[in-house]
């Protein structure tokens, strides 16, 4: 049975990541006769959820999970921490005096309850459960911009917190927060804002001038050596990093070329673009560097079980510079143009349909919980799609590692 598993993070007024929505499906739970879908989906969160570790997807923070009455009449959220969960209501369950008594329970073992899906025309229907609810999640996409203000309004007297879900834009970030929403899910923050685009700083032309040696098919190390060494932070930080745990390293590297020669040149590529990323997104919010780290690292490993191995360090470094108009605030064409990447990995990322793009479209698929989509798509690329939840947990947890270990001083 083919179980899918992603995750979506939920951010705060500072942006800071606060918890993580967890996706969840059975790939094609109508065609497995005899098993319906609570069936499954008790089976999924009982046996894959419990026996990855939240942990492992979460980062110690709280997952939001969907219960189906089913679940919650079987006390499935008592099998987790209360200082792990947070128990969503679908919006397609009856509020009836089963569900009252439900949600007294949980409250009374210190659950966290939120509503999901809601649109100014349930207001009324949950009244009876107002006492013991902690979150409304809103549907942003379902409700208009009036609508959104009088939830706020006609619910703030039962001191509940409001996350504002569906939020694409940036401004529609803004506009949420000055109607009192406190809590934030979507991808608004991996879209660029394209204003006053950031200039590329002489800094950062030495990097990418560091990415074009390492593009030639026989860079020379000491002109690598000297870039790095000219940029101490740089030198640093990609030191750090190859020293990490996430290399299983048994002694310590101390040089650039020494990282070369354990590393190779397409390796140290791949960190090298992995630092210059990660500064060029110090003023994003961080969630962005990891997501896509995750990327690069599922797309990686994703070449391997579609046969075409020798394309993973370009496959990487797509997943890596996915996002980069956003650091920059820049139409990625214009970004884009800069980069020595492959110009096939550059169509993808500029949205031009080739084997690349559909490996990128397959990876962002899973990643949003698009599951009919993901299914669809990634049966172009032949991926065996039992495999694509162990990669996505896998890369999850490495870039979790190399998080840990670059944030040590």
């Amino acid at each position: 049975m083919e179980v899918f598993v992603a995750r979506q993070p939920i951010f705060n007024i500072k942006k800071d990541v606060v918890a993580y929505e967890l996706l969840y499906r059975n790939s094609r739970v109508n065609s497995f006769s005899g098993i319906d879908g609570d069936t499954a989906t008790s089976a999924l969160i009982t046996n894959s959820l419990l026996v990855l570790g939240l942990d492992s997807l979460t980062q110690n923070k709280k997952a939001f999970i969907n219960f189906t009455l089913t679940h919650l009449r079987e006390e499935t959220p008592m099998l987790f921490s209360k200082e792990s969960l947070v128990v969503e209501i679908l919006e397609d369950v009856t509020v009836d005096n089963q569900l009252v008594e439900i949600c007294v329970e949980l409250k009374k073992n210190g659950f966290v309850i939120a509503i999901d899906d809601f649109t100014a025309d349930d207001i009324n229907r949950y009244i009876p459960l107002y006492p013991y609810i902690d979150i409304i999640k809103v549907d942003f996409m379902k409700c208009s911009p009036e609508q959104q203000v009088e939830i706020v309004r006609e619910l703030k007297l039962f001191k509940l917190l409001f996350l504002a879900e569906k939020v694409e834009m940036e401004d529609e970030f803004e506009w949420a927060a000055r109607c009192g929403y406190s809590l934030f899910q979507g991808y608004f923050f991996s879209k660029p804002v394209i204003v006053d685009g950031k200039a590329i700083t002489p800094s950062k032309m030495a990097q990418f001038q560091l990415l074009n040696e390492l593009s030639k098919t026989e860079p020379d190390v000491d002109v690598l050596s000297a870039i790095t060494l000219r940029d101490l932070s740089l030198s640093y930080k990609i030191l750090r990093l190859v020293n990490s745990a996430a290399f299983r390293r048994t002694s310590e590297i101390r040089s650039i070329k020494q990282a070369l020669v354990y590393l190779g040149l397409r390796e140290l590529q791949k960190w090298l673009s992995f630092v210059i990323v990660q500064d060029m997104g110090a003023d994003q919010p961080d969630e962005l560097v990891w997501l896509v780290l995750v990327r690069a690292k599922f797309g990686e490993m994703m070449t391997r079980v579609i046969g075409c191995a020798e394309r993973e360090s370009e496959v990487f470094l797509m997943g890596l510079f996915s996002c980069i108009d956003v650091f920059f605030n820049r139409p990625i064409d214009e970004v884009i143009a800069k980069l020595p990447l492959a110009s096939d990995v550059k169509d993808a990322l500029l949205g031009k349909e080739n084997f690349l793009y559909w490996i990128l479209r397959t990876i962002l698929a899973y990643e949003k919980g698009e599951w009919d989509l993901f299914y669809e798509i990634s049966g172009k690329l032949k991926l065996d799609k039992e495999k694509a939840t162990d990669m996505y947990i896998e890369a999850v947890g490495w870039a979790n590692q190399i998080k840990q270990d670059t944030a040590k001083n």
